[in-house]
């Protein structure tokens, strides 16, 4: 009798156990779906947050690229410029230096005269 009396007790124990753990079940069960639902929608903002990403980087890229090529012209322009101020330097610079040797020449010519003339004062 005392042996079926335990007996009683522990299954009731055991009853009262399988009770608790199919309580905790649920619960446990709904908040594996909450998590994975969470995650879900995590992997979903990450995904949508890397494509905008991807779409800001291929736009930085080609405004790079444009600027890149704007500067490219800006500096041919600024070279074919100075090729042609180069030019226009080296032909001022001869076009005086034709002035100097004219001006060179003719003060020679005008000494020449002056000497000859003071010659010709002499003489008279």
């Amino acid at each position: 009798a005392e042996a079926q009396d335990q007996l009683r007790e522990l299954r009731m124990e055991v009853a009262a156990l399988r009770e608790r753990v199919r309580g905790a079940a649920p619960p446990a069960a709904e908040f594996a779906i909450g998590i994975e639902e969470a995650l879900n929608r995590e992997a979903s903002s990450l995904r949508a947050d890397g494509d905008s990403m991807r779409a800001s980087l291929r736009e930085a890229l080609g405004m790079l690229a444009e600027e890149r090529r704007q500067r490219q012209d800006h500096a041919a322009e600024g070279q074919q410029r100075l090729r042609e101020l180069q030019a226009w330097a080296e032909e001022r610079l001869q076009r005086v230096e034709g002035m100097l040797r004219d001006g060179v020449q003719g003060a020679s010519e005008f000494r020449a005269a002056v000497q000859e003339a003071r010659q010709l004062g002499e003489l008279s």
